[in-house]
């Protein structure tokens, strides 16, 4: 789901009628192989053009955008993270279905870990705050066409795209009025893309007041709108927004994702009667989502929406429920995984299980789980990053040292700040102070270091204030 992956706690599209602009179609196909930035022979065009899933370009978003723009397509960008359970259920059940290659016909798909160097450019000027986020893109302008965060079924995916392509067509031939819904929508993802949440609340809200009540696109603009109300601390107006707009928002998985931000909107609300409707609201409808979730909701989105309806049920103080709810949702992923293909695939439900193990008080199968992974995915940070914060919760602080200490081997860019954290309050769990404040130092030094589209002035801040207080603390 979205919000698992979401930076800052705080879309459903049809495709459009208009037709495509007559230069555009049918474009060359995409020039690069699925090995990382290989070109692809001129021999072996043909066979790419009728090939079975998507091929993106890796890592290389500069090449990607030459390549659209030579080619005369519209960009999609997919950034994701290793760490991301979303990201990883949308690259083995979304973008490996068949029914999405005919779209490299007209669009170039690049996708990007954000953690990665080549990436620090690109987001500093699309701001990603919730993983996987997905960019249509005029390779021309580089102007936001749409945007997407967070999980979406294979058929909203085709229509995201679709409608996205319209635009481009649009605007290629002029005939997009600055008023129209659309040109406003648009305008909306510029803002959020920039960061400017207060901006971006407001260019939504003019958007869905120009649009007509079947606009096929109100639910992208709703949840657009609901979630900038939270990142720029708007409480009290997202969760009044939220509640009444719950049950009009439609789609696989935007019902759930609108449901869990107005509830995390409630929890930052300062009137308890507000709050207390806002949490209705959201429990409301989770529950009928769980209940009847719809057919295209992939299993990781099903788990998300069971597990914000265990969180919801906690706020209500109902824990046995919430229990039952999470042993229901343990068991969707445990079959989702045992079903699956490949430790890749697998991996998607490696997160949610170890959390539900923990919570459950079965913490031992957790780490039984994530110690197979490690031999099965040997060049990953995930596994060792998750079993070193599973057996630090558990107080097995020796262990959790050297796992932590192998995902810091393997891992790169912002995430390995993260990693230095845990080793910081792992080694201070073992009573090694000096180690404990040299960790921090060392995290303090790469946030103060990391290039723009990375830096962060909050983590950054955050670290500087736990380092200060190591080095106040008393040693024991």
């Amino acid at each position: 789901m979205r919000l698992a992956c979401l930076a800052v706690a705080f879309s459903a599209c049809t495709a459009s009628s208009a037709a495509p602009a007559p230069e555009l179609a049918p474009a060359a196909p995409q020039q690069f192989s699925e090995k990382r930035n290989e070109p692809v022979a001129e021999s072996d065009a043909s066979a790419l053009q009728h090939a079975t899933r998507i091929v993106f370009v890796e890592d290389d978003f500069p090449g990607a955008l030459e390549l659209a723009r030579r080619q005369g397509k519209a960009l999609f960008v997919d950034a994701w993270a290793e760490w991301c359970h979303t990201c990883l259920s949308m690259q083995s059940y979304v973008f490996s279905d068949r029914s999405l290659a005919p779209l490299a016909e007209r669009v170039v798909f690049a996708s990007l870990d954000t953690d990665r160097d080549e990436s620090a450019a690109f987001l500093a000027r699309y701001a990603v705050d919730a993983w996987p986020t997905f960019f249509m893109l005029d390779p021309g302008t580089g102007r936001v066409l749409a945007q997407w965060q967070g999980a979406a079924s294979t058929a909203e995916m085709r229509a995201f795209i679709a409608e996205s392509l319209a635009a481009l067509d649009a605007i290629r031939v002029q005939k997009l009025p600055t008023s129209s819904p659309l040109s406003l929508l648009m305008a909306a993802h510029e803002r959020h893309a920039a960061s400017d949440f207060r901006a971006a609340a407001a260019a939504y809200a003019q958007a869905l007041r120009a649009a007509p009540d079947d606009w096929p696109r109100r639910s992208e603009a709703l949840y657009g709108r609901l979630q900038a109300l939270g990142q720029s601390g708007q409480y009290d107006e997202c969760a009044r927004f939220g509640i009444e707009h719950a049950e009009r928002v439609s789609g696989a998985v935007t019902p759930s994702d609108f449901a869990r931000t107005l509830q995390r909107c409630s929890d930052n609300v300062a009137s308890p009667e507000l709050r207390r409707a806002a949490r209705r609201a959201a429990l409301t409808r989770l529950r009928r989502i769980v209940e009847a979730p719809p057919p295209e909701m992939s299993v990781d989105d099903r788990a998300d929406a069971l597990e914000g309806y265990a969180e919801a049920l906690i706020a209500e103080g109902d824990r046995n429920s919430a229990r039952t709810v999470e042993q229901q949702r343990l068991r969707l992923m445990e079959e989702a995984a045992e079903s699956a293909t490949s430790p890749q695939m697998a991996q998607t439900y490696d997160y949610g299980r170890a959390r539900a193990y923990v919570a459950l008080g079965r913490a031992g199968e957790a780490v039984r789980l994530l110690e197979g992974r490690m031999r099965q995915l040997p060049d990953s940070y995930e596994p060792p990053a998750r079993l070193a914060s599973v057996l630090a919760q558990i107080g097995r602080h020796k262990e959790a040292l050297t796992a932590v200490e192998r995902a810091l081997q393997l891992s790169y860019g912002p995430r390995k700040l993260q990693y230095l954290a845990l080793k910081a309050r792992i080694l201070e769990a073992l009573g090694d102070r000096a180690a404990a404040i040299a960790a921090l130092e060392q995290e303090v030094q790469g946030y103060e270091a990391l290039p723009p589209g990375h830096a962060n002035p909050r983590r950054v801040d955050d670290a500087r204030k736990r380092l200060a207080a190591a080095r106040r603390a008393k040693p024991r």
